[in-house]
């Protein structure tokens, strides 16, 4: 067992500093490192004549420097938002997008029951303007902190700083990867059979068996065109919940699955988008010429935000994919 393996505070400043090294380089740095750092405290415990203690590590850890600022020495490349400032930054775009979805959801649903013009074409009229407010927002959040932090980067080299708060290493996370929770399996197993009954019709029955009448509207043709291949990911996606009732810590599965089933999710949804109409009058007359086009763009908007919804899942799944395989070939190393 060397020094790596007796002293935990060793493994997560040498992973700290190996997850900033550039990739072309990163195992012939991280090797140097680690056997400079073992030598280190190999001598140190010669010296002494005794295993060291948590804060003696600390102290040879703090002796050699922040992990940023080392890696840096070592060739890593300066990100425009640094890791100690990037859950700030993280928070603030949130907070920011969280602040502009307001009245993006108002300005929609505004433009979609309008009845001027074209529902879809009012509603990607305003949907664009406000993708722009929130460009221009990220774009002003971005420049702040990125000015800001090399404001004060130079005050962050001389600042105290304690090893003990650095991260888990790679290998406790890949040890910390949780069961999926039985909760949220079921919760979704049970939307996923909602969404299927509704598309195979059971709304239509629900209404008769209540006695309401008819709408004068109707489905349009591309909800029938694509039931086949809505059944299908729906099923899959059922399958999916099931098996992680079953077997908790199949996340692997679970992940990759959901990411398949989110990329055909997606396509449906955009050939969805591109249809043009999702629901036809039965009549010219009011309410149903009123009803169709307002039904039509609340579909419009629900398509929308599911699309969007969808793609973060993906990307926040591709992250937690790229660091599982990143902490095995760190583990594996």
């Amino acid at each position: 067992m060397d020094a790596i393996e007796r002293y935990e505070l060793l493994g997560r400043y040498l992973d700290a500093v190996s997850r900033q090294l550039p990739r072309r380089n990163r195992r012939d740095v991280a090797r140097e490192l680690r056997e400079t750092l073992v030598s280190h405290v190999e001598d140190r415990e010669s010296d002494a004549g005794r295993h060291l203690t948590e804060d003696e590590i600390a102290a040879i850890l703090m002796g050699y420097g922040r992990p940023d600022i080392v890696a840096r020495s070592y060739g890593a490349n300066r990100s425009l938002i640094g890791p100690e400032v990037f859950p700030a930054y993280l928070f603030a775009v949130k907070l920011a997008l969280c602040v502009i979805a307001i009245p993006t959801a108002i300005s929609v649903v505004l433009a979609a029951t309008s009845g001027g013009g074209h529902v879809a074409w009012n509603v990607a009229r305003a949907l664009w303007l406000w993708l722009q407010i929130a460009l221009v927002n990220l774009a002003g959040t971005t420049l702040v902190f990125a000015l800001g932090e090399r404001r004060f980067r130079p005050l962050a080299r001389i600042e105290s700083w304690d090893p003990r708060d650095l991260p888990e290493t790679s290998a406790a996370v890949l040890r910390a990867d949780t069961p999926v929770p039985f909760r949220q399996a079921l919760a979704s197993l049970a939307g996923m059979t909602g969404m299927l009954l509704w598309w195979l019709g059971a709304n239509a029955l629900l209404w008769r068996w209540f006695g309401w009448s008819e709408l004068s509207m109707e489905w349009s043709p591309i909800w029938a065109d694509l039931t086949p291949v809505a059944v299908t990911i729906l099923a899959a996606a059922m399958a999916r919940e099931i098996v992680a009732i079953l077997r908790p810590r199949a996340t692997m599965f679970y992940r990759t699955a959901g990411l398949v089933l989110n990329v055909a999710g997606a396509i449906l949804v955009i050939r969805l988008l591109r249809a043009g109409s999702f629901v036809e009058a039965t009549v010219e007359a009011p309410p149903g010429a009123h009803i169709a086009p307002m039904v039509h763009g609340m579909i419009f908007v629900s398509l929308a935000v599911i699309l969007v919804v969808t793609v973060a899942d993906t990307a926040i799944n591709l992250r937690r994919l790229w660091i599982r395989t990143g902490a095995r070939r760190a583990v594996t190393a």
